[in-house]
């Protein structure tokens, strides 16, 4: 049965009744031993923060479906039951009430701290049992396509999610990273691609469900009942949501609880449907049935494994190279010398939990000199991948490019894209030595011979002096392939005449 509401109060209630059989599971478990008793009315409420956001995004036929009229009477609005399974009768009618008082007690609708922010909907679920909060959900509806053109800068302002959201899965532009698209490990089971690129972003924050009710499907009708208000107000969307972020509740000390507790989130939301995009820590959901998610079992979704702990003698043998004070040349004699011997029979050993090996490490301190020795000594460490799935070079690639697309200061994560006018001497000759490519310094070449490279016709460019080694190292230096779109973008570091800009 719906009823219709008044405009002024964006909120939805329903009726659903709780048939789990009290628990048997014992004190220790995560889940209180005291549980709600078959049959006993638990209450979902939705409110949207700011409901003039939704008239002004919303489709006009889906506003049409959730518009909320005033009752011919003139009293006041009920909340839509949307349950239609559930018989009506006193007790669910009075039910209604208690959903009304609850609202109001809780101060329903909350704040909209991103009240200025119209591509942003804040969206809230309660769970009530007897005018008592017993588990809540956070999530908000991003409407990509008004900020695509500025999507890191957009999503970086409102939350500490949604900047994780914009910065580890997608690209300035809001489209999904490479990465986990193409990369032979990182994409993971494959199944998310091109089509994240576009659409709406339903983003869940925080689910909360308090000791004592949890194990209920509380959980589960709380999310449920979020796609079903995003699929009324918008044509096409994606869920998305990380549940690492949803175990904040333990000490970072606490290691062990905190894996427990987000392997058991993620549990949560493969069961009801999402899939892991890529390797990545984020997962994904989507009313499309034909999509590849779709027919990925549970079982077979990627998996991180756990952490392997190093022994403490690896960490303190290696430990010097991290040092501060350690410099390239220095690091090169300890290798000729006191860690030859430890390096000898295992040059593959992991120097951290996150897999590293010595050429990773060689590699993100950019010390082209050790990065030589390695490779020179130990050639099958260039194909060596840590725990994120890079090889040495994948792994310095993808640390350039942070530096080179953002700057984190002060907690906040500044785009710098447009800032960049190429990669240092000494990253160069890193990336050189990762990739077997001779590279020139480019501050001895005079700026005629850098002109000359550019506006050569290809029969006549071997004829300049070391014509193939300065256009390799320019691709290095501006971190792109060679071809058209290559040369703009070293002809914008350059200038046109080949001077360097500053």
């Amino acid at each position: 049965m719906v009823v219709p509401k008044r405009s002024a109060s964006p909120l939805e209630g329903d009726v659903l009744k709780s048939t789990k059989k009290p628990s048997s599971r014992n004190s220790n478990s995560t889940t209180d031993s005291t549980e709600t008793p078959a049959d006993v009315p638990v209450g979902i409420i939705v409110s949207l923060r700011l409901d003039s956001k939704a008239k002004r995004n919303d489709p006009e036929s889906n506003q049409h479906v959730d518009r909320r009229d005033d009752l011919a009477d003139g009293s006041e609005d009920q909340p839509i039951q949307e349950n239609p399974g559930t018989i009506q009768g006193d007790d669910d009618a009075e039910f209604e009430e208690e959903i009304k008082a609850l609202s109001n007690l809780s101060g329903l609708p909350f704040l909209d701290d991103f009240a200025h922010l119209k591509w942003l909907e804040r969206i809230d679920r309660l769970a009530i049992l007897k005018r008592t909060r017993i588990g809540r959900c956070d999530a908000m509806l991003i409407r990509r396509l008004q900020i695509h053109h500025k999507f890191w800068t957009a999503m970086e302002e409102p939350t500490r999610q949604t900047s994780e959201l914009a910065f580890e899965l997608f690209d300035r532009y809001g489209r999904l990273r490479k990465e986990f698209r193409e990369h032979p490990v990182n994409k993971g089971t494959g199944v998310w691609g091109r089509e994240l690129d576009g659409e709406d972003i339903l983003l869940f924050e925080s689910i909360r469900i308090e000791p004592g009710h949890r194990r209920q499907k509380i959980g589960t009708k709380l999310v449920n009942a979020v796609l079903n208000k995003a699929r009324r107000k918008t044509t096409k969307f994606f869920a998305l949501a990380k549940p690492r972020c949803l175990v904040d509740e333990f000490d970072d000390e606490d290691t062990e609880q905190r894996v427990v507790a987000t392997e058991a989130a993620e549990q949560f939301f493969l069961s009801i449907g999402f899939r892991r995009v890529g390797t990545s820590g984020w997962f994904a959901f989507t009313d499309d049935t034909s999509h590849s998610s779709k027919r990925l079992e549970t079982s077979d979704d990627w998996n991180q494994p756990r952490l392997t702990q190093v022994p403490q003698s690896t960490v303190e043998t290696f430990d010097r190279l991290r040092g501060p004070d350690m410099v390239d040349c220095e690091c090169v004699r300890l290798l000729q010398t006191d860690l030859r011997l430890e390096l000898e029979d295992n040059p593959g050993i992991s120097l951290d939990e996150k897999e590293n090996t010595i050429l990773h490490l060689f590699a993100l301190r950019t010390w082209p000199k050790s990065i030589a020795y390695a490779i020179d000594k130990w050639p099958q460490l260039k194909n060596a991948r840590n725990r994120e799935g890079h090889t040495p070079l994948e792994a310095l690639q993808r640390l350039l490019e942070m530096s080179r697309t953002t700057r984190i200061e002060k907690g906040k994560t500044h785009v710098v894209s447009d800032d960049f006018r190429g990669f240092s001497p000494v990253q160069i000759a890193s990336l050189g030595a990762l990739e077997d490519v001779n590279v020139c310094d480019l501050d001895k070449v005079s700026k005629d011979i850098i002109s000359r490279v550019f506006t050569t016709p290809k029969q006549e460019f071997q004829r300049i002096p070391g014509a193939s080694e300065i256009q390799k190292t320019l691709r290095l230096k501006v971190n792109c392939n060679w071809g058209l779109s290559g040369i703009r973008s070293t002809m914008a570091v350059y200038g046109s005449s080949g001077t360097e800009q500053n």
